[in-house]
């Protein structure tokens, strides 16, 4: 099993953004990102910070453990979003150690399932770029489900959770039939 490190900049599965890394450890000029690090949610437009999540060998920068793909954000999002890495060079490697307690292969299946998760989420906005609150409308997702909902005070709709990546067509009102 091998996992990356973050760095200063990685985005969370629901648009998150790590903000602070190692100023003194960095990986092609980018600092290194670290447990507890300060992150934006794009989500629900809040600050989190990063949680470690399965194995991490020690490795600290000036008592920052570093934070690896996996680990996942604190905020406001349920569930946690999860952190992929934007570099594939530097990792922690458990092939050896792990693989011959016979955990390699259900801690890589359970790193991928929580790597599959996407949560989406759109915010609409009128051509003045303004907000649209309390909008009524409607989504079918690629299983041909229909959801309707009314947007929040920021424009924002409610949180879809797919598989994988997925076409979503979206509509302004509700709509029975698409």
């Amino acid at each position: 099993m091998r996992r990356f490190l973050l760095r200063l900049g990685d985005k969370s599965t629901a648009g998150g953004v790590v903000l602070e890394g190692a100023e003194n450890c960095s990986h092609h000029g980018i600092p290194i990102a670290f447990i507890g690090a300060k992150v934006w949610c794009e989500g629900y437009e809040s600050s989190g910070y990063i949680e470690s999540v399965g194995p991490h060998h020690p490795a600290t920068m000036l008592g920052k453990q570093q934070a690896l793909e996996g680990d996942i954000c604190i905020c406001k999002c349920s569930p946690p979003p999860v952190f992929s890495a934007s570099q594939t060079r530097a990792s922690h490697s458990w092939e050896d150690e792990w693989g011959d307690m016979g955990y390699a292969a259900s801690l890589v299946a359970s790193q991928g399932e929580r790597r599959a998760t996407h949560h989406e989420r759109f915010r609409l906005c009128d051509r003045a770029g303004k907000p649209m609150r309390d909008t009524y409308y409607t989504l079918r997702l690629s299983t041909g489900e229909i959801e309707h909902g009314t947007t929040d005070e920021h424009g924002r709709t409610a949180r879809y959770a797919t598989d994988s990546a997925q076409p979503i067509r979206f509509y302004i009102g509700h709509r029975e039939e698409i």
